[in-house]
Formats: structure tokens, sequence, C-alpha cells
């Protein structure tokens, strides 16, 4: 059959010797070919080895030698000692690549080692720490608020971190009585505040408003994280020169309530179906044109600029 193969069909030829595991015209044609990485592989998938090393020798390629060695050592099972013999002798590489992977192993047990040792060192000293925080009696000479940074007064909360605040500092910076503010991780500070900052704190709390049930309860939780700066806001309002009719009816500084758009309590259905008749008392209220009326949201309204949350970072 090989002489029969010509340079027209010996590509159907090599597809038929495939096909039916016919070794000696897939080595012939392979060689033929100079398809020597090809004809390795075809003998280790076969479980060839002795062909496959003495292509190896006949080859002296350094990257067939590695994918014999590489093969071998993955063979499940019993492998002939003089195969093993016969395909290191040759190997001149096999010394250095022995040396240089037993070298990274022993680094990298040391590097265990090390990191295994300071594991136990730390779990020793946080063992001592908590036998010490059980049995033996702990001072408390914080003199000062770790939120408001004044004089610590009566009545207080006692951390054994050795953090205190003055009870109402505490409950307006902390969501949980049983953790302290100050050793909460950053990845749960974040959230707890629900990454409130600025103009996209602003977005955030409108984005949630308009998908919560119950608003009130996500206006609480952006209370008690201290994003409301209430002594600005005063401020501001007392700087003011001229103070309109419909400010002064305003209420109590409610930045949504001539906002119907970013209004977040209210349905946008609701809003494009109101009646003439609620508009028109609201104009005459006001006293202000409708062309007049910012459709921006104005930033002074912000209530969100300045936080006052002492842990924050």
């Amino acid at each position: 059959m090989i002489p029969f193969i010509e340079d027209g069909n010996i590509s159907r030829a090599l597809n038929m010797a495939r096909l039916f595991h016919c070794a000696p015209v897939m080595q012939h044609i392979l060689q033929k070919l100079g398809r020597k990485k090809e004809l390795l592989q075809y003998y280790l998938e076969g479980n060839k080895l002795s062909e496959a090393i003495d292509l190896c020798n006949t080859e002296k390629s350094k990257e067939m030698w590695l994918d014999t060695l590489v093969h071998v050592s993955k063979v499940e099972g019993a492998v002939d000692e003089n195969l093993i013999i016969k395909l290191l002798e040759g190997v001149a590489a096999v010394k250095d690549y022995v040396i240089r992977w037993l070298d990274a192993q022993r680094k990298q047990i040391e590097a265990d080692r090390k990191a295994i040792a300071d594991g136990e060192r730390r779990v020793e000293e946080i063992d001592k720490q908590m036998e010490s925080l059980k049995f033996n009696v702990q001072v408390l000479q914080v003199n000062k608020c770790s939120a408001c940074d004044t004089a610590l007064q009566l009545p207080a909360v006692h951390f054994l971190c050795r953090h205190s605040y003055h009870v109402h500092c505490f409950e307006s910076y902390s969501d949980r009585p049983d953790v302290c503010p100050a050793c909460v991780g950053p990845m749960a500070r974040e959230t707890s505040r629900e990454s409130i900052s600025d103009k996209a704190a602003y977005q955030m709390f409108h984005k949630e408003l308009n998908g919560a049930v119950n608003g009130l309860e996500v206006i609480s939780k952006y209370i008690r994280s201290g994003v409301f700066d209430m002594s600005k806001k005063n401020s501001q309002k007392k700087g003011s020169t001229a103070v309109s009719p419909a400010d002064s009816n305003r209420g109590d500084g409610n930045p949504f309530e001539d906002d119907d758009d970013l209004n977040p309590f209210a349905d946008r259905s609701t809003l494009s179906t109101k009646s003439s008749d609620s508009t028109g008392r609201r104009i005459s209220s006001t006293k202000a044109p409708s062309a007049n009326r910012p459709s921006a949201y104005d930033d002074s309204k912000n209530p969100f600029r300045v936080g006052t949350n002492p842990f924050e970072e």
C-alpha cells in the first residue's frame, strides 16, 4: 500500500490510515511530510513509548523530550523500568530541570512553613487576648467620645476594643447595639452607608425610594447614617437676605415639595394626570409663574453635600 501513496493522494491516505489505525502507513506519511511532533503525539497516544524515545533520540529536540517526559509522568500504572532508563540516560536537560523543580518546591515549602508559623503565632496571641478579656479585669480609661471627640460624660457606652461613646452619639452612628462603629470593617461601613456621597448619593437616594415599598424606612436609614447636615442647612437659611412667600409656606425645608419631577413618593402616572384645579391652586399659592420654575434640581437643596459621620473614610 505504501508504494501507491503519492503527493496527490497523500492527505487522503493519511486520513484513511488514521481511521483504520494503520500504524506503518501513519508513520511513513508523517515522516515523509516532516510532521515529527504529530508523529510523536501519535506514539504517545498509542502508548508506544519505545518508538517515541527512538524518535526523540533521532530528532534531538528538547521540546519533544519534555513532551515525552510529561506524558510518562502522567501515565497511570507501572511503566517499564528499562524504558525509563532509556528515556533519561540520553537527556542532558533532565538534571537541570529536576534541580530547578526541586529548588522551586523547597522555596514553596519554606514559604508555607513560615506562613504556618506566623499563623500559629497569631492564633496564640488571639487566644491570650480572648483569655484576658474573659477572665481579667478590663480598665477603661477613655476620656473622650470616639465619635464627637469631646469629653466623655454619662451615660456612655464602652467597648472592649477601647472605644467609648456618648449614648446619643452611638445611637446616631451605629445600626447595631453590639458593634463598635469605629471597628466596623470598611466593607461593612460601605454597606451601612450604602456608599453615600454627594450627588451620587442623591441619585441613589431617589432610586431606593422609588423602588422601596416603605419609603420612610429608607429615609430613616439615611438619617441614621448621619448624612443630613442640619446645622449647615440652618446656617444657609439664616444667611439668606430675602424670603419669598412661597418659601415661607414651604414648611420645614422639604427639598421635594416644589419638585414634582424629583419627588420619590409621587407616582409618575399620577403626576402626569393631575387635575387642573390642583395645579391652579399651587400656582396661586406660590405666586410664581410656571415658566420661571426651575426644571432642574438645585444643588443647594441636596442634603448630602457634607456628611457628619466621623468614621467616614
